[in-house]
């Protein structure tokens, strides 16, 4: 795909009232893991990092930042947002949206490892299927967006953010017991 919205392309403005009750949260296996840096992203050292979403295990391959977000909560957009992205071993793709209200200071992660899970914000997350947000915007992509903002005190290298999208999918909503 070129980039033209064909249906369900990300990001987009999340509206917590229209979403629609479902079960499905991700269990996240996250442990500290030291980066590499290539471009604007981070590359895990091992793969001892994954997510399980209805049913699928998705192996962290990459993680990035955006300053400003991507995605909007309600009409807010926020200061960054941190994508895990996660791949099946049928190539299928799921990023875990984390937004952030605030980063500061600046770390190494190559030489400091960073523990994902102490990142991800308890709570509901919104769910949605989607599209990559850079190119080749690849459509079928699992998003799932924390809806409780977090402040990183560390920052990194970071990449711009993609305009909104229309929706196109439906979009769900659950959380922790």
């Amino acid at each position: 795909m070129n980039g033209a919205v064909q249906g369900n392309q990300s990001p987009i403005d999340i509206d917590s009232r229209a979403a629609v009750p479902a079960a499905g949260m991700p269990e996240l296996h996250f442990e500290p893991t030291a980066y590499r840096l290539d471009g604007t992203h981070y590359m895990p050292a091992g793969d001892q990092n994954w997510i399980i979403l209805d049913g699928v295990t998705y192996r962290l391959v990459q993680m990035h930042f955006h300053r400003p977000s991507e995605h909007y909560l309600d009409g807010r957009q926020f200061a960054g947002e941190m994508h895990a992205v996660c791949q099946s071993d049928d190539g299928g793709t799921a990023v875990v949206g984390v937004l952030l209200s605030r980063t500061d200071g600046v770390i190494d992660l190559a030489a400091t490892p960073v523990n994902l899970a102490a990142v991800v914000p308890d709570g509901r997350v919104f769910r949605y299927d989607g599209s990559l947000t850079t190119p080749p915007f690849t459509e079928g992509v699992k998003w799932v967006v924390y809806e409780a903002p977090v402040e990183l005190p560390w920052a990194c290298v970071s990449a711009g953010a993609r305009a909104l999208q229309p929706k196109g999918a439906t979009l769900a909503v659950t959380s922790r017991p």
